[in-house]
């Protein structure tokens, strides 16, 4: 959950004046009346003296003062009132609850006792019944607005966000500058996904109140979630130059450079964090990412490694470090990465086909061939890895099942060049050779840059004699790609 903005609100309380007494019928007052009435003054000018000593600014002087008339007094309810209000501005709510309940009892319509208790069981975690306070005053005085509001964070609280929303909105409604209603309603909208209506909130608040790290923070974050990473951007770089320690702050903010193209911001922003959080695995693992983005691959192998060395399991680290190892021709080091990240997650489809590829690359097709029968077969669609299937099968030699993984994709695919060259060397082997001529200009034809079907047409053609076009052909295709082994061994053997 975002930083929560509670400001629940507490009353100053005024306290009842001398109350004026009956007279007897005689016209005087008798000696019992008139001793409670000089008692009652008593209690009226202790209290006054408290209240004096809190005007003052000596809260403790207050309290004591308070504690005092209690001693002697203790069901005097404006004492009991001040000195409730006073242990909750002393952070001691737990002393404050059953005084504040005592008074409200004696005073059940007193709109700040009410409000004091409420704010006292908000402070003591007994939320349900801060709700019901806070209702409570709410209906004696709806046009109060911090009731609404402490209503809102306690649902928050409670994670009952669309209850959160409701209340919070009234409360917006009441005060509409209000940027701390803003920013919770924000979290009551990204707790519930409205990921959109989140942002506008956080990014309202921090317009209000533009000192506001937290503000500022929560709306960057909310549109990088949106994938908005220009509007990203600004609050986040609003949140950094208020909070600049703030380390999450400046990897996202370096991550949403990254999104936007200022991939030297972004580098920058990087290295500047590197001696702060040469500890921190977020940093090391985005330090990987821009880096790979700018196609350091050993840099960002690097960078990998030491996010791995501070988190030794996180997934998208090993899959980061997985892909550059391939990239960089490391296929050993590739795949042995790709099979611990099977292992950590066993669901992940990612990871088995990269381990796959890392397979073939080193020559292990039938452990490839065992990762993607099982996955083509529950989902038939799969043409691409019904493609690869076919290609590691003729490696194996299952000529068969090879020619029929190039029929099934050609099925679903009928220009697909790929399938076309396999069908071709099917065709090939079986020496058949016009159907072979045929489907390898077929896949140069869909394919015209494909040089292995180039270089099979012209085996094709010099077997039906036809040598001088096949050289022709493989001419094309050594103009197309200079450095192709296997068109210049073909070239030379046959000029030979």
């Amino acid at each position: 959950m975002r930083g929560l903005a509670l400001a629940a609100t507490l009353v100053v309380l005024s306290f009842a004046s001398v109350p004026a007494h009956a007279q007897t019928a005689a016209g005087g007052t008798s000696q019992a009346d008139a001793a409670a009435q000089n008692e009652q003054r008593d209690q009226q000018l202790k209290v006054a003296a408290g209240v004096d000593l809190y005007k003052g600014g000596d809260l403790a002087g207050a309290t004591k003062a308070f504690q005092g008339v209690l001693a002697d007094h203790p069901d005097n309810v404006d004492a009991q009132s001040w000195l409730g209000f006073l242990f909750l501005r002393q952070n001691q709510a737990d002393q404050a609850v059953p005084l504040l309940e005592k008074a409200s009892t004696a005073r059940p319509n007193d709109v700040e006792i009410a409000n004091n208790l409420g704010n006292a069981y908000m402070a003591t975690n007994m939320l349900d019944k801060a709700v019901d306070q806070f209702k409570k005053v709410n209906g004696m005085n709806p046009s109060l607005f911090e009731p609404l509001y402490n209503i809102g964070t306690i649902y928050l609280q409670q994670k009952n966000y669309s209850a959160a929303e409701d209340t919070l909105i009234k409360a917006a409604t009441m005060k509409p500058d209000d940027a701390f209603v803003m920013n919770n309603l924000g979290i009551a909208y990204e707790n519930d996904n409205k990921m959109d209506r989140a942002a506008f909130a956080y990014a309202k608040a921090s317009d209000m109140k533009m000192d506001n790290a937290v503000f500022a923070k929560n709306a960057g974050f909310a549109y990088l979630r949106l994938r908005r990473p220009q509007d990203g951007v600004m609050y986040l770089e609003r949140a950094r130059g208020i909070d600049g320690n703030d380390q999450n702050i400046q990897i996202a903010l370096a991550d949403a450079y990254t999104r936007v193209g200022r991939k030297d911001d972004a580098k920058k922003l990087y290295d500047s964090m590197g001696m702060s959080m040469g500890n921190s695995a977020a940093y090391w693992f985005n330090t990987g990412v821009v880096r790979a983005q700018s196609n350091d691959l050993q840099g960002a192998r690097d960078a990998y490694r030491k996010a791995l060395a501070i988190d030794s399991n996180d997934i998208d680290t090993l899959n980061n470090l997985g892909l550059v190892e391939f990239k960089l021709g490391n296929y050993k080091e590739s795949r042995t990465i790709f099979d611990r990240l099977s292992g950590i997650d066993p669901n992940s489809s990612s990871a088995k086909l990269n381990l796959a590829a890392a397979d073939v690359k080193l020559g292990n097709y039938a452990e490839a061939i065992s990762i993607w029968k099982p996955i083509v077969q529950a989902d038939p669609s799969r043409n691409d890895l019904r493609l690869q299937l076919a290609n590691a099968m003729w490696a194996t030699k299952d000529y068969d099942g090879a020619k029929k993984g190039y029929m099934m994709v050609l099925a679903r695919d009928h220009g697909n060049a790929d399938a076309l060259n396999g069908m071709g060397l099917s065709y090939l082997r079986d020496n058949r050779l016009k159907e072979a001529e045929t489907a390898f200009r077929s896949s140069i034809q869909a394919n015209p840059k494909l040089t292995a079907a180039y270089n099979n047409l012209a085996i094709t053609m010099e077997r039906r004699n036809h040598k001088k076009d096949a050289i022709m052909v493989l001419q094309k295709a050594h103009k197309m790609d200079p450095n192709n082994k296997d068109v210049n061994a073909s070239l030379k053997r046959m000029k030979g």
